[in-house]
């Protein structure tokens, strides 16, 4: 199997390249952070272009309250008129340096997308086995070897995963592996990392979520999403020690 990477490239220039960097880290020097992203200022999504003003607002705050770790953060953000091919092009001068990618989420499968021949890695999210086919990982895992088949076939990029998982009720056990008990989450990522080894475009994996965490209340969430592998106050679940077993071996494989 490949030498797995543990967590997503660069989805957009975060931080953008800059003089004296400091540590080695893109756009971070001993006095200054500089972040960069698009906004629709122009366009059919207009009204949303407030988001660059504001975020720019906040880091004004921020940097009035003494930055981060002594530094001044510079946002710079550009118009891509809500326009996916300028939206690239627009990030791309932002960071020539790093690949550009989108996350996608369930619905924009290989025949119905029509952007990610703009970019250079594919971001999927992918939740087969939980919000569809609930409890069946037979038919989720030919679902999902089925679309990463579809993927490779139509693309030469390189595939990562950023986001996976399945909610889990700490200390809930079955008989069965049924949905929200501990065993049925360590069995659903164990079918994902299954299908993800026999597909070489497949380079990363970055499960949702690394803890449970908060959210508002729903009939859909039980004191907040539960698809961390750890709770809120970081005890392992069942799955952690499926994970710890594989990222152990990458190394060797």
């Amino acid at each position: 199997m490949k030498l797995l990477a543990l967590g997503a490239l660069a989805a957009a220039a975060l931080a953008l390249p800059g003089g004296g960097v400091s540590g080695g880290a893109p756009g971070v020097t001993s006095t200054e952070i500089l972040i960069g992203g698009t906004v629709p200022l122009s366009g059919s999504a207009s009204a949303f272009g407030t988001v660059g003003p504001g975020a720019n607002a906040y880091f004004k705050y921020v940097n009035a309250h003494g930055g981060v770790f002594g530094r001044k953060i510079h946002y710079i953000w550009r118009d891509d008129g809500y326009d996916p091919s300028r939206t690239v092009d627009e990030t791309r001068r932002l960071d020539p340096s790093r690949p550009v990618g989108f996350a996608n989420f369930m619905l924009a499968t290989p025949d119905r997308c029509v952007i990610s021949d703009l970019f250079d890695v594919l971001f999927l999210n992918r939740y087969y086995g939980w919000y569809t086919d609930t409890g069946d990982l037979e038919t989720a895992e030919a679902k999902l070897d089925d679309e990463l088949r579809r993927w490779t076939e139509k693309y030469d990029k390189p595939i990562v995963f950023t986001e996976y998982g399945a909610d889990t009720e700490p200390g809930l056990h079955g008989v069965n592996a049924e949905p929200w008990t501990e065993e049925f989450q360590r069995d659903f990522l164990a079918m994902y990392h299954r299908v993800f080894d026999r597909f070489d475009a497949v380079v990363g994996e970055q499960i949702w979520h690394f803890a449970d965490f908060a959210t508002r209340p729903g009939i859909s969430r039980v004191d907040g999403n539960k698809k961390g592998v750890f709770t809120r106050d970081r005890r392992p679940k069942a799955s952690a020690h499926e994970l710890r077993r594989r990222w152990r071996d990458v190394g060797g494989r």
